[in-house]
């Protein structure tokens, strides 16, 4: 029954993947190299609505290099995109993303920094 559900998907959650019989995972985040153009590949801009998408969903950021081509992806992606000097509106997905506790400050810096030079407001979306 219900219970046992929700065990399972506790259990599915926590090691990643369908241990339990009949069940399997409702997300499982894809593993791949935080590079300029991976998180560019991440980002869709709606020119209509001047609205930057942001999927960074199941990241995670766990070295310096990290946050620096996270960094660089945005910005490129905001300049290949949008007039110079025009701020854009962003929608945020951070579902199941981890940042390494020891680059916490040092992203949410970088993120603050991105937010007042490019952003005319953020949002998080999260699609279940």
């Amino acid at each position: 029954g219900a219970f046992y559900t929700g065990i399972a998907e506790l259990v599915n959650e926590e090691w990643g993947g369908h241990v339990l019989p009949g069940l399997e995972p409702r997300y499982n985040p894809e593993r791949f190299v935080i590079t300029e153009e991976t998180i560019g590949k991440r980002i869709t801009y709606d020119r209509k609505t001047n609205t930057l998408l942001l999927r960074f969903r199941g990241l995670q950021i766990k070295a310096r290099a990290d946050v620096s081509a996270i960094q660089q992806g945005v910005e490129s992606k905001i300049k290949i995109a949008n007039p110079p000097n025009q701020k854009v509106h962003a929608i945020l997905d951070y579902k199941d993303a981890v940042i390494a506790d020891e680059l916490v400050d040092e992203y949410w810096g970088m993120v603050a920094g991105i937010q007042r030079d490019y952003y005319l407001s953020a949002r998080r979306f999260d699609v279940a």
